[in-house]
């Protein structure tokens, strides 16, 4: 897992399996290189290895198909039909918002219904560098 927050969601989903993320395995590692820990799955330096939903398809774009996703297999994949990559956990915001107690819920709200009005084709997202 890249962080210990987001491993919760990981750890939910074992624990709803009957498994213990601390006690079942021999040994867990942390770390915060997603490629990293894809590279240890391929090399069998690990066994599991938790990363983003769309982790995957981004390697395979960034290594020119050397490492493809349909290399890996996800595991209990949940059917999520307007998301376009498997996952195994429930879909979370990558970045929550927060705001100070003085500012108005108005403009709270004002602020997410902008936020969420932006899509990857928005000249805000393109020059961010996001997708």
């Amino acid at each position: 897992a890249t962080s210990v927050q987001l491993c919760q969601a990981q750890w939910v989903e074992l624990k709803a399996r009957g498994l213990s993320l601390f006690d079942s395995p021999s040994q867990v590692l942390f770390s915060y290189d997603q490629g990293k820990i894809v590279y240890d799955v391929m090399d069998g330096v690990s066994d599991v290895g938790m990363v983003r939903a769309d982790f995957l398809d981004d390697l395979e774009r960034q290594t020119n198909g050397s490492v493809r996703a349909d290399m890996f297999r996800v595991l209990n994949p949940k059917d999520e039909p307007s998301y376009p990559f498997e996952t195994t956990s429930l879909l979370f915001p990558e970045y929550s918002l927060g705001a100070l107690h003085h500012v108005p819920f108005a403009v709270q709200a004002s602020i997410a219904r902008a936020l969420m009005l932006v899509t990857a084709n928005s000249s805000a997202a393109q020059k961010g560098g996001f997708e």
